[in-house]
């Protein structure tokens, strides 16, 4: 073997939970990236080559309670890398800052047991932050953005003595112990199309085996795709809008490239007939983009009659959405979209640049109401550099009127090369050098902002996530229990175990089903986590949750959504006011 690539754990290590692992509560995706990267040196004919997943690797032997300990993951790297004798070259992929910890684990391995290897890191991270990774001298070169078109050029150069390394766009190496960057992105000025881009290489990617490891998309909405294979796909790249929080322009170019609608099915139709895949997320950031190609998709997948399940995780733009457009997605197995939203304040809508008209979202809204099959979901964001209390209770309130089937309430992070990490440093909210990769987490607060601490914008973030998702469920309210159901366990059991306030909700959900044993049971798990655990309890008392009187709980739910959804103004004080009605010493969230 000349060439190896490794996808590292994709879990940080130091929230690692072995209890979360086995019940499938992390995501597990499938190394799209890499993937791609393997089909492209096959087409260039590079052969001898292999990709190791360690993340993988790592969770089928948890999942098949081998181990019982995360060091599993190096364990079976280094093994890998010892049977690797003859490895000439390896390859790293980092695609999230907040893996950086576990990259530095990976990168130290290599070097250890093989000094003499050539090591070169890639990704999303090496692309918004490569000099985060000049301090590494296990590294030798960094490739920046799309490496299907610039790695072949480097293995050229570097094994075959083709070309010269100075004309390789985004690769970076040291000039007497220090790194140098070539100019330019292979993204620029490249054709509108992806129609040269070779299918990532699944089997490479063991895609089969990944749904025995962890959550994807939104299968565990949806009940009956949980346990079914998935694939993830991308159809376009880049993305037409520009918010302040995101990096996708600087990482695949400010064009959106598009692949076929011929292409992209024909992927699906080999993915379903030949590998068995019944469930397929779409990765794209602008899948929308062209209005008439996503009809084109769609209308292909049925005409084909592929047996599918899809889902738009990832989020789409609500405004580009409408009644054509949604009715042949669902036609086309389309069971779950997630909607970005991200505030429900003008100001900072139009400070973040998200191209969202809240009357233009209401009316898609209305017109999902006609397709109740389809679990829809939101995105939302608390924290931005300029953000006041009052504006992030804007987007509370529109969150509670949106009455989605879940929000996705996150943390506003400062991610590298995003307009907004530039914000943050011009505010002096962190130095530039302090940056904690690490913690770059969607729910995790790592920052303040120039009006609320860390600590006040993490438990805003509870308050809006408790009062929306479970005080206030929608499918708990209407009735819906079996989606309730599959929510609250969700959260309850796999991606949160010892979340007292989903156990509490699904307590309630089977009471309304009239299964009482199973409510008991689930109240007196609640309970039993808010007598150990004074945050949980702090929770309860704030939303005067009573144990001993279920019904009075579907009261507070109907109080919020009166209070919130009427008041067109609402100030800090009277929010908390009229949370503490009975004058008793509730704790007040700000």
């Amino acid at each position: 073997m000349e060439i190896l690539l490794i996808n590292p754990p994709q879990i940080p290590m130091q929230d690692f939970d072995i209890l979360t692992a086995v019940r499938r509560g992390y995501p597990a995706y499938p190394p799209n990236g890499l993937g791609h990267l393997v089909s492209s040196l096959k087409k260039h004919g590079r052969n001898d080559l292999e990709l190791f997943d360690c993340h993988l690797e790592g969770m089928l032997k948890i999942m098949n309670r081998e181990v019982d300990d995360k060091s599993v993951f190096m364990e079976l790297l280094e093994q890998k890398l010892r049977m690797s004798s003859d490895v000439k070259v390896v390859g790293l992929t980092i695609m999230f800052s907040s893996l950086f910890e576990n990259t530095a684990a990976c990168l130290k391995l290599i070097r250890e047991i093989h000094p003499e290897v050539t090591v070169i890191v890639g990704g999303v991270h090496a692309t918004m932050a490569t000099e985060s990774l000049y301090g590494f001298d296990e590294i030798d070169y960094i490739l920046s953005y799309e490496g299907e078109y610039t790695f072949p050029q480097f293995l050229d150069y570097h094994l075959d003595a083709k070309g010269a390394k100075e004309e390789i766009q985004g690769l970076h190496y040291r000039v007497n112990g220090e790194f140098v960057g070539n100019a330019g992105s292979n993204v620029t000025g490249v054709r509108n199309d992806l129609e040269e881009l070779v299918w990532a290489d699944w089997n490479a990617m063991r895609v089969t085996e990944y749904y025995k490891v962890g959550r994807f998309g939104g299968a565990y909405a949806l009940g009956n795709s949980e346990n079914t294979p998935f694939a993830p796909i991308m159809t376009t790249r880049g993305c037409r809008a520009e918010c302040s929080f995101c990096t996708v322009h600087n990482v695949q170019g400010r064009n959106v490239r598009m692949r076929s609608p011929k292409n992209v099915v024909d992927e699906i139709e080999y993915l379903n007939k030949e590998l068995g895949i019944k469930f397929l997320e779409i990765l794209d950031d602008d899948f929308t983009y062209s209005r008439q190609r996503s009809l084109d998709i769609c209308n292909e997948i049925i005409k084909r009659k592929l047996d599918i399940v899809w889902t738009a995780k990832n989020g789409l733009i609500a405004c580009s959405l409408n009644r054509e457009l949604i009715e042949v997605f669902y036609e086309s197995g389309c069971r779950y979209i997630q909607i970005g939203v991200e505030s429900g304040n003008k100001e900072i809508l139009k400070w973040i640049r998200k191209p969202l008209s809240i009357p233009k979202l209401l009316k898609v809204r209305e017109i999902f109401q006609d397709f109740p099959e389809i679990y829809l979901a939101g995105y939302f964001m608390l924290g931005f550099p300029q953000e006041t209390k009052d504006q992030m209770l804007d987007t509370y309130k529109l969150a509670l009127q949106l009455e989605l089937d879940w929000c996705a309430i996150t943390m506003a992070q400062p991610l590298p090369s995003s307009r907004m990490y530039e914000t943050f440093i011009v505010e002096g909210i962190f130095e530039e050098d302090d940056i904690p990769y690490e913690d770059l987490k969607f729910f995790h607060s790592t920052l303040g902002n120039k009006h609320m601490t860390r600590r006040e914008i993490l438990d805003m973030w509870y308050e809006f996530n408790i009062g929306v998702n479970f005080i206030n469920n929608k499918n708990l309210r209407n009735n819906n229990l079996d989606r309730a159901i599959r929510d609250f366990k969700h959260v309850g059991y796999e991606i949160a175990p010892g979340h007292a306030m989903s156990v509490y909700c699904l307590g309630q959900a089977y009471y309304k089903k009239g299964e009482f044993d199973q409510a008991q049971a689930c109240f007196d798990e609640a309970k039993a986590i808010t007598e150990k655990d004074e945050e949980w309890r702090k929770w309860f008392n704030y939303f005067q949750v009573d144990f001993n009187d279920p019904d009075g709980f579907i009261k507070n739910s109907q109080l919020i959504a009166e209070r919130f959804g009427s008041s067109p103004e609402i100030s800090i004080d009277t929010y908390n006011n009229n949370l503490n009605m009975d004058g008793s010493a509730l704790p007040k969230l700000i």
